[in-house]
């Protein structure tokens, strides 16, 4: 139980679902859970970005699905690689977290050890596998609780081949506050490696284990086989992981209960399903099993594995424990089968808690513990192990008779208590120190994980942030706390398990606590250094600009600067900063900031840096970079086209206007290769035809420009208006109706009007009305529209017949000319004599044109009568025009 948690993402390599079970229910499971009454808010973060909050108290535990990439990730490509994965979760109260993954026929919980988890000094556990298969894999996982953290991972055999196909004696690596890292061995047989008969090297089946992981700052680490298998050469096989505590938080003595596999020697033809192992943080470590007078010796990184079958004891039937003491703290990890049937294929890890005084009296509240998501038909078995004499309760009920207490062989101060099947929610109380285990299964699905006990050994953990106030802090359940700065007492109090080490500076720190009926004792020292300067500057650059930024200190300049110190904790969202240089000229270090990636105005960035010596001066620096992007409006210019269908734009007046502040070249093509020249921009400006473009190139104060992306300038005209009709009544008005355009119209109508004539303003009439008075002829109509632009224009004819005609050659009233008759619809002009015989019919061949005559021969001088009919449109009213024609025909008379 702690305020806040950290889990490390893990390489998953269930890429092939087994179709005996329901996929559908496969997912990571984050668990929360509290023995706090009151409500309160646990704030989900991976990369240190908020991903969920999840409000939890007693009796209300909560899990939620978390999505995929956050813990686990199938893509090879996610490994040996600094990524913002994983877990960091804060509440403001203490609480249980604990992941819980399924995976068809493999299942697994990781339970987080919260501060105690946390350290600089681990070594690995992963299982030694008994098999190649393409599924197996050793991992050691990582994530950072604190900017500019180096870690480095070694003691491994150098000849181990990874899973991204590299082998390297070491490891290193260095991460920000919140990023991670996943180291994988594989196992794989030779036809998944490649095409020579051979599989991954012999190295490989040993994987990581008893490799070294350290670092300079605090790190949580989850290691184990994702999936793993032990049992002699069964194919069966796990999830097989756990968080680690780091060394100091280990012990050196132990006991461990039986999973649900039975104890069945190979004499007996059994698998051993039910193991121990044991690694050793120095060397020349001891240790004994049981009450046996036997001695083990091992080195730093060594192990032992301990088969169930040669060490379980049976207290009562089907309860086996083990007790293990040694000289120096070891890491004890127990194997495990989740169900008897399936116990080479079911197996779980836990990694085992070092028993103390300073153990807690409860556990509170362990949640749904038979279940993983939404699957709950798992036989989950529960392991208490308490002071001798002590009561347990569990819910409420006193466990005793078939539940225990059971002996442990070789001690007299620990019992175990064991039930099975148990479900739900378990609160667990004894009234001596107590840690507790569970081991779950249902088929070929098995887990196992250890909950409390892991903070008992008492060490100083940092906690908070810079921003936010930092504390450090020992558990709580002490009697009384001193606290010692570089060997002198600064505080002390009998609830003091914190102190605000700003109020004292730096130093190294440590803190001596003591427990009733249990004495007195140390922590390890923790050197503390003060937390930086903040500060905020704010520069302005151009979008196409590389910024050398210098890194030095606000305070004093001239203060040196720790190169391998400067760190970027803050990347810009899309810009990007290149890693820290020292200039070879000034000795100066930078970091160069490059706006050519970023569409954004406004870019942030933060890094740290520090100076040199033993607690050095530190600052971190949030720049607040003012990016001069080319933002522009496309714009549109809108014109009067003249008669010639051109029109002239002021180019610069109507863009600059629009985006004022910049340099401005104009293209007629999008390849910026044909300019155009200033003396077409100037009045009367440019020239061109409606619907062109015109492209323009922008260059800002930086010198920056808009090339790949220039700005555009559509060319338009005002819509003209359309004359549909022309309507000429009784030849003495005509009716003009237009549409498009700008309302309201202008008219105005001229015989013989020359097209690029334009009437005068007080000519226009604002009817659509107007008279004929100048007779017979052709007219020209002018519509202007309300935009004031060139009119449209349009000829008409007005029908006029005259009363003699006198065809003797002289070229005065030879002919009736009626051929305007073409210009109308449905044209009619006839000669009708007065006995009403039909002796002329005008018609397209003859245009319309009566020469006197009747089928080519003089007519006799006298009176005839015509008709002309027409219409000017189709559908219009049919104009007709009736009269009397005087012929005088000398070559009659």
């Amino acid at each position: 139980m702690d305020t806040e948690h950290w889990f490390a993402p893990m390489f998953d390599t269930y890429t092939v679902p087994n179709t005996d079970y329901d996929n559908s229910l496969n997912g990571d499971f984050l668990y929360l859970s509290t023995d706090s009454v009151d409500d309160f808010d646990v704030i989900v973060y991976s990369g240190e970005v908020e991903i969920n909050r999840v409000t939890i108290r007693k009796g209300n535990p909560k899990y939620i699905t978390l999505a995929p990439k956050i813990i686990t990730t199938l893509d090879v490509a996610d490994t040996f690689l600094v990524a913002k994965r994983g877990l960091h979760l804060v509440g403001s109260r203490k609480f249980f977290a604990n992941i819980r993954i399924l995976r068809g026929p493999h299942a697994e919980i990781i339970n987080s050890k919260g501060f105690a988890g946390l350290g600089t000094d681990f070594i690995a556990m992963t299982t030694p596998l008994s098999v190649q298969r393409e599924n197996l894999s050793s991992q050691v996982n990582i994530i950072a609780t604190e900017n500019n953290t180096s870690v480095k991972i070694n003691g491994y055999n150098p000849n181990v081949l990874f899973q991204n196909g590299t082998q390297a004696p070491e490891l290193n690596m260095k991460l920000n506050k919140g990023e991670s890292y996943i180291v994988s061995v594989p196992n794989r047989p030779p036809y998944v490696v490649d095409s020579t008969g051979l599989g991954d090297p012999d190295e490989n089946y040993k994987g990581l284990i008893g490799a070294s992981i350290n670092s300079d700052k605090p790190i949580s680490v989850t290691n184990g086989n994702f999936n793993g298998t032990y049992v002699n050469s069964s194919y069966g096989n796990d999830i097989l992981m756990d968080q680690a505590t780091p060394i100091n938080r280990l012990g050196k003595e132990f006991v461990i209960g039986k999973g649900n596999g039975p104890i069945r020697g190979l004499h007996e033809g059994g698998i051993d399903s039910e193991r121990v192992v044991v690694i050793s943080t120095k060397d020349g470590t001891k240790f004994t099993i049981n009450d046996s007078p036997v001695v083990y010796t091992l080195d730093k990184g060594k192990y032992k594995i301990i088969y169930g079958s040669e060490s379980y004891k049976m207290q009562a039937p089907d309860v086996y424990n083990m007790y293990i003491k040694s000289t120096e703290n070891i890491y004890v990890y127990q194997l495990l089968a989740g169900n008897a049937s399936f116990d080479s294929a079911s197996g779980g890890m836990n990694m085992i808690p070092a028993l103390n005084c300073l153990l807690p009296n409860q556990i509170v509240e362990l949640p749904d513990v038979n279940q993983i998501g939404t699957k709950d038909d798992f036989d989950t078995n529960v392991n208490i192990i308490t002071k001798s004499g002590a009561q347990v309760t569990m819910n409420g009920e006193l466990l005793n008779g078939s539940y225990g207490p059971y002996a442990v062989s070789g001690t007299s101060e620990w019992v175990l208590f064991s039930k099975k099947n148990v479900k739900g929610n378990l609160s667990i109380y004894s009234t001596a120190a107590v840690t507790a285990g569970l081991a779950g299964g249902n088929k070929a699905v098995g887990y196992g994980g250890f909950f409390g006990g892991f903070s008992s050994i008492p060490q100083i953990t940092k906690t908070g942030s810079c921003t936010l106030g930092i504390k450090l802090q020992v558990d709580d359940g002490y009697n009384f706390y001193e606290w010692y700065l570089d060997n002198k007492l600064v505080a002390s109090g009998d609830d003091l398990f914190s102190i605000d080490p700003e109020v004292y500076g730096s130093g190294n720190y440590y803190c001596k606590i003591s427990k009733t009926a249990c004495g007195e004792f140390v922590t390890s020292v923790v050197p503390y250094n003060k937390c930086p300067v903040f500060t905020t500057k704010t520069i302005t650059i151009g979008n196409c600009e590389q910024k050398d930024i210098l890194v030095e200190f606000s305070s004093d300049p001239l203060k040196k600067v720790n190169f391998n110190s400067v760190v970027v904790t803050q990347q810009p969202v899309e810009g990007i900063v290149s890693p820290p240089y020292i200039d070879p000229v000034t000795g100066k270090i930078y970091i160069k900031f490059d706006a050519n990636n970023t569409k954004l105005p406004q870019e942030t960035i933060k890094y740290y840096f520090e100076a040199e010596g033993a607690f050095p001066y530190s600052e971190e620096i949030t720049l607040i970079i003012n990016i001069e992007q080319i933002k522009l409006k496309n714009t549109e210019i809108i014109e009067c086209v003249d008669f010639d269908g051109n029109a002239r734009y002021d180019l610069k007046t109507n863009f600059e206007t629009s985006n004022p502040g910049y340099q401005y070249e104009y293209y007629e093509d999008e390849k910026l290769s044909i300019k155009i020249p200033d003396t077409a921009l100037a009045f009367p400006f440019y020239q061109s035809k409606p619907d062109a473009k015109i492209y323009v190139l922008v260059t800002n104060s930086y010198g920056c420009d808009n090339r790949t992306n220039p700005a555009e300038i559509s060319l338009k005209t005002f819509e003209l208006p359309v004359i549909n009709t022309i309507d000429v009544r009784n030849s003495g008005s005509v009716s003009i109706n237009a549409t498009n355009g700008t309302t309201p119209y202008e008219y105005y109508i001229k015989k013989d009007g020359d097209i690029r004539y334009l009437p005068g303003d007080l000519e226009y009439s604002s009817s659509n009305n107007l008279p004929i008075t100048e007779g017979k002829g052709v007219y020209r109509v002018y519509v202007r529209s309300a935009d004031q632009c060139y009119p449209v224009t349009q000829l008409f004819y007005v029908i006029g017949i005259s009363n003699v005609i006198t065809p003797n050659g002289d070229g005065v009233n030879d002919t009736i000319d009626m051929s305007m008759l073409s210009n109308k619809i449905n044209s009619k002009f006839q000669i009708i004599n007065r006995n009403s015989e039909k002796i002329f019919e005008g018609n397209s061949d003859n245009n319309y044109i009566w020469n006197g005559k009747q089928n080519e021969k003089p007519l006799p001088s006298g009176t005839y009568w015509y008709l002309l009919q027409w219409q000017d449109f189709d559908g219009a009213e049919p104009d007709v025009m009736t009269g009397w024609i005087l012929l005088k025909n000398r070559s009659s008379d």
